[in-house]
């Protein structure tokens, strides 16, 4: 975060509120799966989603009577076939989308365009499109939000997926995920793990933190496996999510830190574990990975640029989170002073706030003479 200041020398006084972290006890698992039912939210994810290449032409057998000759055509990928796609073509002067939701590259049997929400920087920004894929015979409902700039830049995300209030080692906890219109259940979809202790940490103007989905969790003291799938039931589809002890192929990590609710872990072929507030000694699926993402207070984030792997047989001490520290560094550029302010943790990792809406202050003296004084702005 940065400010300028015109003066000639200065003092910074910044501080960090800290709260301390809980203690944990062991506590007896059972090795048996334990299966939870997710249901369908229409929003609460923020799921970014990937344009075919530029270079692949959209071509549709029928479209409809466009209100001008602006028309951007694009598609959105949700598998790995020449035909696992969904076209799209944005009528500029109507500010309307037109979806071939039924895949047959004809946009005149699908019904009427989406509105739009009116337009950005000249770009057209759509909110709430909801589409079906059919994954396995399961018609799977999504809601995207989609912006269109001409024919080259194409961004959707998807906002809507699967949550519930689970109870796990005797806690009530909220688990939720989102797929990325793939039916594939892998690192690319989006996870949502939360509970009372985050939230008792948690800054006002932070977010429940948003992983990539993770292929094992570390809860209380117990590792789980996780697998999800898509099944209809009772006239809706859901996602079934079975969380398996695990309880074999098991190494001893250690770890050093303070305040760090969250640590995903990334292992070989973008496989990803996710430590929940981790403790001094944890016994995690055997593997080689790397500190990914760390979370602070379930408030702050920070991904760190070390080198440092974690294995069976080798380095089995992750160091990393708070305390945190600020750093200012001061340059000059003419009459004025550049401040640059950081958070960094144990391991030299920055880390910045969820929102910017209480940025730490500075006062600029001269002398004994305060001459300025304002908030660190993130940028």
């Amino acid at each position: 975060m940065r400010c300028l200041s015109r003066c000639s020398s200065l003092a910074l006084i910044p501080f960090l509120f800290c709260v301390s972290a809980y203690s944990q006890d062991d506590t007896a698992v059972s090795p048996a799966p334990l299966e939870f039912i997710l249901h369908p939210v229409q929003a609460g994810f923020e799921n970014s989603l990937h344009d075919l290449d530029p270079s692949t032409e959209v071509v549709f057998t029928k479209e409809p009577d466009y209100a001008g000759a602006r028309v951007y055509r694009h598609a959105l990928r949700f598998g790995k076939g020449p035909s696992d796609f969904i076209g799209m073509a944005y009528d500029v002067a109507a500010e309307t989308l037109y979806i071939d939701a039924n895949r047959n590259l004809d946009l005149t049997d699908d019904g009427p365009g989406v509105k739009g929400g009116g337009s950005l920087y000249g770009s057209g920004v759509f909110s709430d499109v909801h589409i079906e894929v059919f994954h396995d015979g399961i018609a799977v409902p999504y809601v995207l939000d989609i912006t269109i700039f001409g024919n080259y830049y194409l961004s959707a995300t998807v906002k809507s997926g699967w949550r519930r209030e689970i109870e796990l080692d005797g806690k009530q906890c909220i688990m939720g995920v989102s797929d990325n219109l793939n039916g594939i259940f892998d690192s690319e979809d989006s996870f949502v793990f939360d509970h009372e202790r985050h939230r008792e940490a948690r800054l006002p103007s932070a977010t429940p933190g948003e992983t990539p989905l993770p292929q094992w969790l570390y809860f209380e003291g117990q590792s789980y496996r996780i697998e999800s799938a898509f099944r209809a039931l009772d006239d809706e589809t859901v996602v079934a999510v079975t969380l398996t002890p695990i309880m074999e192929d098991l190494m001893d990590i250690a770890f050093e830190g303070q305040l760090v609710s969250r640590v995903l872990l990334k292992g070989r072929d973008q496989e990803y574990g996710l430590l929940d507030w981790p403790v001094s000694a944890m016994r995690i699926p055997s593997g080689a990975y790397t500190p990914y993402q760390v979370r602070i207070l379930d408030s702050f984030s920070g991904y760190p640029k070390s080198a440092v792997r974690l294995a069976s047989g080798g380095n089995t001490l992750l160091k990393t989170g708070g305390p945190l520290n600020p750093h200012v560094s001061v340059s000059r550029s003419g009459a004025y002073l550049s401040l640059d302010y950081s958070l960094r943790g144990v391991d030299g990792t920055q880390y910045s706030a969820d929102r910017s809406f209480d940025n730490p202050r500075f006062a600029v003296y001269r002398g004994d003479r305060r001459i300025a004084e304002g908030r660190f702005e993130y940028g």
